[in-house]
């Protein structure tokens, strides 16, 4: 059977795109399977055209609501960037719409109606096509659905002719006072082999300034088809001059989970991003560390520093480890809350855990520290998280292009959202290094370890608490 194209381009979003993006927007992308799905066999409008299909999209599954009437204004608005504003003019009076265009005018008035309202964008964009026939008609639709989904920072859309420029080059980027800072190169990307180092201050791409440009718009700029060329300018702290790189763009993979047997029977693993196979690459790196020491590990330092979340499903899976319970997640969408319980499990590992997190610890890591927190299945150490809740799904369009869109936020078991606050450490502990042999973090987790002996949960929390710093 023929793979749809969108599940090609998924495929290739997921290895390419996501961990190219930053942990404030999304980022990260995160993409819930089961969302995906049925948004596959329950968005198909055959008989509309492509952007009634995309407008009804968005006001059926975007969180939270977006209003109709700012919606077919942002549409419009992309059409006058596509025509031009000399070509097409427009006004709008509460949810009345004057479109004026080639000496010819037709007012809207949206009705509250996701089906009229659909139609009348129609509408619109026939008249604009009409009135400005040099206008190319894909494009034209594309510029409006591209101005829809600008309302928010953490959706986009993907057309069909991007589907093979879906690569970069390996950067997890955030968006800092208006400045574009690198988070940490990819290991073993193209970035990362070119020198490109944490807290690099990304100043051009290809010549092109990109201080006052959203995250998402430098994303696209790093990204295109692997083999073709990009060139980045930085800023690095105690360098006189920007520092130039040109870097070829590639597929991005990524080896999720690393470990290392630390000494006195004490394992770390290392969870960079959480991935279609994390949950057994972790299975693995666990079981090779148990019999390491004959079944007699003594504690496990879970570090999720820099690791900017990933599949949705996987984050239940890896929590799973730790928790069994009937609730382990819950997504506040549109129109209900959805609970989600651990999945089974072989075994549930209950070594003394310490989970290691840093204000770059977003989403679907953030799950795997605040659930374990929760459930006193762990000790929190570092700074607090990254502050990231959001659930992005994709959805087809008709013309094999595609909508990310915002489709909820999860909340801890407590149902507590952490948009505000972040995971909270038991002890805070800023490390910078993240390097085993030096890491002050790990260190500290060993010596957490290393001061109880019971090693229970309360045990552990009571000694990270006594080595804070009084006030």
């Amino acid at each position: 059977m023929k793979q749809p194209l969108h599940a090609k381009i998924l495929k290739n979003e997921l290895q390419c795109r996501y961990f190219q993006m930053s942990l404030i927007k999304f980022l990260i992308v995160l993409i819930i399977i089961m969302l995906m799905i049925s948004a596959v066999t329950g968005c198909q409008h055959s008989s509309k055209s492509v952007i009634s299909q995309a407008y009804i999209t968005i006001v059926q599954n975007h969180f939270p609501a977006l209003q109709p009437e700012d919606l077919i204004e942002r549409a419009i608005a992309g059409m006058q960037d596509n025509v031009g504003k000399d070509k097409l003019s427009f006004t709008r009076d509460k949810n009345i719409f004057l479109i004026s265009s080639a000496g010819k005018s037709i007012d809207i008035k949206t009705a509250s109606n996701i089906d009229n309202d659909a139609e009348a964008l129609e509408k619109i964009r026939s008249f604009v096509k009409e009135n400005n026939p040099q206008s190319n008609d894909k494009k034209l639709t594309h510029a409006a659905i591209e101005k829809m989904v600008s309302l928010d920072s953490d959706s986009e859309f993907i057309k069909v002719e991007e589907k093979d420029d879906l690569c970069g080059i390996g950067l997890r980027m955030e968006r800092t006072d208006n400045r574009i800072i690198i988070v940490n190169p990819i290991e073993e990307s193209p970035a990362e082999k070119a020198g490109v180092l944490p807290q690099d201050r990304i100043i051009n791409v290809d010549s092109k300034p990109v201080d006052d440009l959203e995250l998402k718009e430098v994303v696209k700029l790093l990204r295109g088809k692997a083999g073709t060329q990009v060139t980045i300018e930085i800023l690095r702290e105690g360098s006189a001059k920007p520092l130039r790189f040109n870097i070829n763009r590639d597929v991005i993979t990524i080896r999720s989970v690393k470990y290392k047997q630390l000494v006195d029977h004490y394992a770390y693993i290392r969870v960079t991003s959480i991935t279609e196979n994390t949950d057994k690459d972790f299975d693995e790196a666990f079981q090779f560390l148990k019999e390491n020491t004959g079944g007699k590990t003594k504690g496990i330092i879970l570090d999720l520093r820099n690791n900017s979340g990933g599949l949705f499903k996987q984050a239940i899976n890896i929590s799973s480890r730790f928790v069994q319970t009937d609730l382990i997640v819950s997504l506040q969408e549109k129109t209900r809350i959805r609970k989600y319980g651990s999945i089974p499990v072989n075994k549930v590992i209950n070594t003394p855990l310490i989970i290691l997190v840093n204000k770059n610890t977003a989403n679907g890591a953030e799950i795997v520290a605040g659930v374990c927190q929760e459930y006193k299945k762990a000790i929190i150490v570092g700074t607090p998280t990254h502050k990231q809740n959001i659930i992005r799904s994709v959805f087809p369009v008709e013309d094999d292009s595609f909508l990310i869109l915002k489709t909820a936020i999860w909340l801890l078991p407590s149902g507590r959202s952490i948009e505000k606050t972040g995971i909270i450490p038991d002890l805070h502990i800023t490390a910078s290094d993240i390097d085993v042999k030096n890491d002050i973090a790990v260190q500290t987790a060993i010596k957490i370890f290393e001061s109880t002996s019971a090693g229970t949960i309360d045990d552990l929390r009571h000694i990270a608490q006594s080595m804070a710093p009084k006030p």
